[in-house]
């Protein structure tokens, strides 16, 4: 009756929450309605996004927090309720499906050589809007020295060009982002920190004392995954050991790359488990949750598609036990071409007392 009783309670604060919600989209929807429509007027188009319904929420008295899939499954049920109607969106409704490859194809139809071409191509094209960038701070400074520049694009060795006018700046050159958004990922790291982030190892394992920037440097990574070769933010998982912890790296890597961080998954080791059984969390469940979830993976009762990952980043690594160690391998299992970044030290294992040990 107690089990019961505490469900139906979390039933009832999941629906508060939901009217809640509902209220205050509606309510906004209004309150812009009502700004443009004219006499008479039955249908009015309101223009909106997900992250102005967020700050009108916020900015309600009592200031309540909600992520955007809570605005989306309000929105999603007044839409097939009828109750407002969603046009030009970028709003997707899906039937997720699973397709399996029966058929190996043993033949390689394409090979890396094949885009060489197609590397060469983006790779000149990023430099010449980079030129161009240059060539425009130039004639605002200086128009003698803008035209000296353009003078010698077309007059000399292209690699000489280079080396006279972006000596120290080559690596800036192929990369598809601003100097200023580059500084802010680089500029503030030691050498040590920037070769970690330039490494292109599968496993990467990094141990490093109190206050030497371990979880910045995880941050770093990150932004440079997405920003500079491109990974899907969708495509990338961090794991930490606390949800304090998991705030401060959210925070942080919006604060490093806007919004686009929204869509990397942060999260605890629990945490995770529990969305990918699809339990509420609990107290008592917590104790096993990580190795049913390591048992639903390993025998395939979870989902690929939400588990399927490309990076894998593991805060306070020495904090983790054989279970979540467990977990890890069996993610790994899961993702054969997943690279993982995993930083830590070992003197400062504050979970001994559940089993953790920086030997995993």
């Amino acid at each position: 009756y107690f089990a019961w009783t505490k469900h139906r309670e979390v039933i009832k604060a999941e629906r508060a929450k939901h009217y809640d919600v509902a209220y205050q989209v509606l309510d906004y929807l209004y309150k812009q309605a009502n700004l443009i429509r004219t006499l008479n007027q039955k249908e009015v188009t309101v223009t909106f996004s997900l992250k102005d319904i967020k700050k009108h929420y916020k900015d309600d008295l009592f200031k309540r927090d909600i992520n955007y899939g809570n605005i989306e499954n309000v929105l999603q049920f007044l839409t097939k309720n009828k109750i407002i109607r969603i046009d030009s969106a970028f709003f997707v409704l899906y039937n997720a499906i699973r397709i399996k490859k029966l058929i190996e194809e043993p033949r390689i139809r394409y090979k890396e050589e094949d885009c060489t071409y197609l590397i060469r191509h983006y790779e000149h094209k990023n430099k010449q809007i980079h030129i161009v960038g240059e060539y425009a701070k130039l004639m605002a400074t200086n128009k003698e020295k803008g035209n000296e520049f353009v003078h010698d694009y077309f007059n000399m060795n292209f690699d000489d060009f280079l080396n006279k006018y972006f000596k120290n700046r080559i690596r800036q050159l192929n990369v598809s982002q601003t100097a200023n958004k580059y500084n802010r990922i680089f500029a503030e790291l030691s050498l040590k920190q920037k070769e970690i982030i330039n490494d292109q190892s599968k496993y990467i394992t990094v141990f490093a004392g109190p206050g030497s920037g371990k979880t910045r440097l995880l941050v770093h990574k990150l932004a440079s995954l997405a920003l500079l070769e491109k990974v899907k933010v969708e495509q990338i998982l961090a794991l930490t050991f606390s949800n304090a912890a998991a705030v401060e790296f959210k925070t942080r890597l919006k604060d490093l790359i806007g919004d686009i961080a929204y869509f990397v998954e942060v999260s605890t080791f629990h945490s995770y488990c529990f969305k990918l059984l699809e339990i509420t969390g609990d107290l008592r469940k917590s104790e096993t949750v990580v190795k049913d979830a390591t048992e639903k993976i390993l025998n395939e009762e979870v989902d690929k598609s939400k588990i399927g990952r490309t990076i894998l980043v593991i805060d306070e690594a020495q904090d983790m036990s054989e279970a979540e160690y467990d977990f890890v391998k069996a993610l790994m299992q899961a993702n054969p071409y997943m690279k993982i970044l995993a930083v830590g030290d070992s003197d400062q294992n504050i979970y001994e007392f559940r089993e953790s040990y920086s030997y995993y």
